[in-house]
């Protein structure tokens, strides 16, 4: 099972420097991508803040939303909800065990918990300090 955190998903849906990268990606994924209620909101978020940066317009965030949706439509988002409490007790762990080596931040920590906990094997992610905590607690993470 793949992880994709909101750096990857958000580079497949708005034009950006990793979007090539992304797409890439996608091309070599052997099952849809775990996706959860968390990753909509980030993936809304940093849409929504490229809309107030003037990085993209309107019209251009209501697209950008559709390809996601698309992603989903076309299965190759699967949407599963893990167990938000066991997701927040593992990412304390995380956090205690790593953050003051891996400075991560709180999100990229519980993406990478939502993903053990979901029994993820791949995580796909274009943040380093992300991959490097997902490399720390066995994830596999992408070239």
């Amino acid at each position: 099972m793949i992880y994709a955190d909101t750096s990857v998903l958000i580079s497949l849906a708005i034009q950006d420097i990793n979007t090539g990268r992304a797409a890439k990606l996608m091309t070599t994924a052997t099952a849809p991508l775990l996706f959860n209620s968390m990753l909509s909101l980030e993936i809304c978020n940093a849409i929504r803040l490229a809309v107030g940066r003037s990085d993209i317009d309107e019209v251009n965030a209501v697209e950008s939303e559709a390809r996601i949706w698309e992603l989903k439509r076309a299965k190759m988002l699967e949407l599963v909800e893990p167990d938000w409490i066991r997701v927040f007790q593992r990412s304390l762990g995380f956090a205690r065990a790593h953050t003051s080596s891996k400075r991560t931040r709180s999100f990229d920590i519980v993406q990478v918990a939502a993903a053990v906990e979901l029994g993820a094997r791949d995580f796909w992610s274009f943040d380093n300090r992300q991959r490097s905590l997902a490399i720390e607690v066995g994830l596999k993470v992408n070239p």
